[in-house]
């Protein structure tokens, strides 16, 4: 006999009456956005799911994600990355240690591809409890790293990718002209979100079942993403035009 599923009724942040298409966001400014209209604040109900529903009842194609059980060498990295995560040696062994579950994954999918690139690990302390600067919850309902202007996204994080990707390819850094990388075809970007700690925190991470928005299709506004670095790429962003009562449809 299954379990109630909980459900939660939270404040969420959507594109506002006043976006207009590519506009600039910044997640440091979300208050000043919400104050020109760019953005507003909605009422969203969010059911909770136990991680053994997710692991069972959700997957990639239907759901645009899926949960994973990490163990092994796998999970040693994990753990090694979270006694040090400021090491960049450490970053690199996690991502050569998740190469080939990412590689058995993707033929499972008929992903065709030649290569799998690990092009950036980034982490955020998100642990309130013993850092009153950790990393916040920003409620702001978006896709990252659309395949809109996927080539655009590439060039501004050149300084980063390119390096990976030639190592990936087995090449020496810096010997791939910038032509070859801006030419190279990209079959699927996914993100892998892998908690460094069991620690419970307020700042959790909540993903959207792309299942669930397919009302929204006409809804859906590219917008122009900043990094804290100064960094940009062209994301997605959902309107909250569809309400009832003030509330967005579930998601």
């Amino acid at each position: 006999m299954s379990k109630s599923r909980m459900t939660i009724c939270t404040p969420m942040i959507f594109l506002g009456s006043s976006f207009k298409s590519m506009d600039r966001i910044n997640t440091d400014e979300i208050s000043s956005l919400i104050r020109t209209g760019q953005l507003e604040i909605k009422n969203t109900f969010i059911q909770i799911y136990e991680s053994e529903e997710i692991r069972n009842a959700f997957s990639y194609r239907q759901h645009g994600f899926e949960y994973w059980q990490l163990e092994g060498s796998i999970l040693d990295a994990v753990f090694q990355m979270a006694r040090r995560s400021n090491e960049r040696e450490n970053r690199i062994f996690l991502r050569q240690a998740i190469v080939p579950l990412v590689i058995e994954w993707g033929r499972r999918q008929n992903f065709q591809f030649n290569v799998m690139v690990p092009v950036d690990t980034v982490y955020r302390d998100s642990n309130h409890k013993q850092n009153n600067n950790a990393f916040g919850p920003v409620c702001f309902a978006h896709i990252d790293f659309s395949t809109i202007d996927l080539i655009e996204t590439f060039l501004h994080f050149k300084n980063t990718w390119k390096i990976n990707i030639e190592l990936a390819l087995g090449r020496q850094p810096h010997t791939l002209t910038d032509e070859q990388y801006a030419s190279i075809h990209v079959e699927k970007m996914i993100n892998l979100w892998i908690p460094l700690s069991s620690c419970s925190t307020k700042n959790t991470l909540a993903v959207m079942d792309c299942s669930s928005f397919g009302q929204f299709n006409q809804e859906i506004q590219p917008y122009t993403a900043i990094r804290k670095s100064g960094d940009y790429f062209t994301a997605l962003g959902l309107y909250s035009s569809r309400t009832i009562d003030g509330s967005v449809n579930p998601i």
